[in-house]
Parts: C-alpha cells; sequence; structure tokens
C-alpha cells in the first residue's frame, strides 16, 4: 500500500520535481507523477509514509596507490569518491582524479535503494543509509568488505554523518535526527521548523546540521537540545551540506545551485554558484580543492573546483539518470586535487 505525500513548494523547480523518486513498500523504485512522490514502509508493523529520499553518493577509493596525474603535475591521489544511485543496486567508487570518466574501480554492496552517503575519514569506512533494508550498511575501504548492519527501526534513513562512535541519521519518514552510539539507537533530535523532507544531515566540531527541503537548516550545538533554525539567505530547498577546513558549510540546494557559509551560518553566502543539474548531496575533499555533488537530473557526479565552485567536469561512466544519481562520498587521503 502506498501513501501519496505532495512536495512542498520549494521542491516545485521543474527540474526537481521531475526526478524526484518514489519508492514503494518493498523499497524499491517505482514511477511517481510530477507533484507528488511517496515511499510505503513497513518497519514492525508500522507504516510510515515518507518523502522520497534525495539521492545521495559516496567518495572513495579502491586502489591506493599513488598516482601522477599528467606530465607536468604532481598530485598524488589516495581514496576516491563513493557515488550512489537509488535504484542501483551497488555503490561505485571511482578513482580520482576521474576527468577522463573512466569505470568505476570497484562497487559496494548489494544494496537497496541507497541514499545519501556518509563517510567515516578516522576509519575510511563509507556509510550507506539504505532505503530498502532500513539499515546503516558500514563498507570497508576500497569495496573490501561490508560490516555489520544497524536496523534503522524507525522509519527511511536518508543520509547519514559520523562522528566519532556516534552516528546521525537523517530520518525523512519523521523529519528528524536519529542518534546511534555504538551500534545502539540512543534517541532522536528534532525541531518543529522542519516542515517536511528532513533529507540531509552533517557534522562538523560536534554540532549537527539538518536540511529540510522546505527551505530550512536546524543546527543542534554539541548534537543535542531542540536546536535553532538557521537564519540564511539564499536558501531554498537544501539537501546536501559538507563542510571545509575552515567550517564553512557548503550546501546544494535544489533551487539556488551551491551556497558556502562562513561561521556563525546567518545572513548571505560568502560564495555562491549555479550548478549543472540538479545537484544533491555533496562533499569537499581533504585538500580544500574540489566539491564533488550528486546530479540526479543528469545522472552524474559532478565536479567543481573549490572554492572557485567553477564547474570542472562529470563522472557518468556505469552512472544513469533512470537510476537516479543521489548520494556523494569522498576517501580523499593524502593531497588530492582536480587538474
Amino acid at each position: 500500500m502506498r501513501f501519496p505525500t505532495p512536495i512542498v513548494n520549494a521542491l516545485c523547480a521543474a527540474a526537481a520535481v521531475a526526478l524526484l523518486a518514489a519508492c514503494s513498500s518493498n523499497g524499491m523504485q517505482s514511477p511517481a507523477g510530477i507533484g507528488s512522490v511517496q515511499h510505503s514502509s513497513v518497519v514492525h508493523q508500522n507504516h510510515y509514509t515518507v518523502v522520497s529520499a534525495i539521492p545521495k553518493g559516496f567518495v572513495g577509493v579502491k586502489n591506493p596507490h599513488i598516482l601522477r596525474i599528467g606530465a607536468g603535475h604532481d598530485t598524488f591521489v589516495k581514496g576516491g569518491v563513493y557515488v550512489g544511485q537509488f535504484s542501483a543496486t551497488a555503490i561505485n567508487l571511482y578513482g580520482l582524479p576521474n576527468k577522463h570518466n573512466k569505470a568505476p574501480r570497484c562497487t559496494d554492496g548489494p544494496s537497496s535503494a541507497p541514499n545519501g552517503l556518509g563517510y567515516d575519514a578516522s576509519t575510511r569506512t563509507m556509510w550507506d543509509p539504505d532505503g530498502g533494508s532500513r539499515s546503516l550498511i558500514p563498507f570497508s575501504a576500497n569495496c573490501s568488505g561490508e560490516g555489520s548492519p544497524i536496523a534503522e527501526s524507525n522509519g527511511q534513513p536518508s543520509d547519514i554523518a559520523v562522528d566519532g562512535n556516534t552516528v546521525y541519521v537523517a530520518d525523512n519518514s519523521l523529519d528528524t535526527i536519529d542518534i546511534y552510539v555504538s551500534g545502539s539507537y540512543t534517541g532522536a533530535l528534532s525541531n518543529s521548523s522542519c516542515l517536511g523532507g528532513g533529507f540531509g544531515d552533517a557534522v562538523d566540531q560536534h554540532n549537527v546540521f539538518q536540511a529540510c527541503t522546505a527551505g530550512q537548516i536546524i543546527e543542534y550545538a554539541g548534537g543535542t537540545g531542540p536546536g535553532v533554525l538557521l537564519s540564511l539567505t539564499g536558501i531554498g530547498a537544501p539537501i546536501g551540506m559538507s563542510f571545509d577546513n575552515a567550517h564553512n558549510m557548503v550546501e546544494t540546494d535544489l533551487s539556488t545551485g551551491i551556497n558556502v557559509y562562513a561561521p556563525p551560518y546567518s545572513g548571505s553566502p560568502i560564495a555562491s554558484a549555479p550548478t549543472v543539474g540538479s545537484s544533491t548531496y555533496n562533499q569537499v575533499n581533504a585538500a580544500n580543492t574540489a566539491l564533488y555533488v550528486g546530479d540526479y537530473g543528469n545522472g552524474t557526479a559532478d565536479v567543481y573546483a573549490y572554492p572557485s565552485l567553477s564547474y570542472e567536469y562529470s563522472i557518468s561512466n556505469g552512472l544513469s539518470a533512470a537510476n537516479t544519481v543521489e548520494g556523494i562520498a569522498v576517501d580523499s587521503q593524502g593531497h588530492q586535487a582536480t587538474p
């Protein structure tokens, strides 16, 4: 049984609405009409009405060997970029840089409706908030194996952020941030200002941020409390968030493109740029030289120079717009740059 849910007004941009996915009760994607998307999930016999999760990708690299990029370049890359597709059963890992659009080095899976991806740099673990199995699945670096999944008993996981032994999960069934400590559920963060479509979350300096597609970003200082609605201009339908080394928030928005906000995250962005497609989740690499963005409209992972935000190239090999490219995660060890 499926329960239709109208897309919030902020998502009414034609490119954004047309490609939002809908998920049936078995976790598989099914067609949705423009202007509405729906999810129906069953968890312990409880039904949840869920706005379709926006795609999220993860960046990681299988081959840890040193790569030399082109004559005259001394850029060395260890790691890669993980890219997830909502309707695919595998998550692709691409070597970096990949301006020649090479095929993925390897894949993680099986997965079932992966949404936004997460990454734990301390252990080089890629996390799949799996919408089909309603679980949080860890994968070791370089496609070297799946760990023990954690059941998400509250609803559909949409995004995931890691802070030490704590995992924060954007639950778009309930518009909450569910908290798991050492694999056990300990509670949830919520704020009534999140009016619908709590698709994204991120962590910086132990502060937790929640993106709600009706046009709100909530900050939970220290990962606790009711949170505070940030007063930001330029926000339309926020999905992806990541942070650079100066703690600037890099936000990808279905309506307004890429926006960068400096602490304490109020007012206008310090930088902004349009995107080349329908951009959702994002991640800045460790060297702060590149920004990777999932583009479900074009079925690509788009690469922008950072901090200039100028478009560089797209990765499409092994990806498809029909499969709804969503999640992005970056495993950017060592010195990494975009040529």
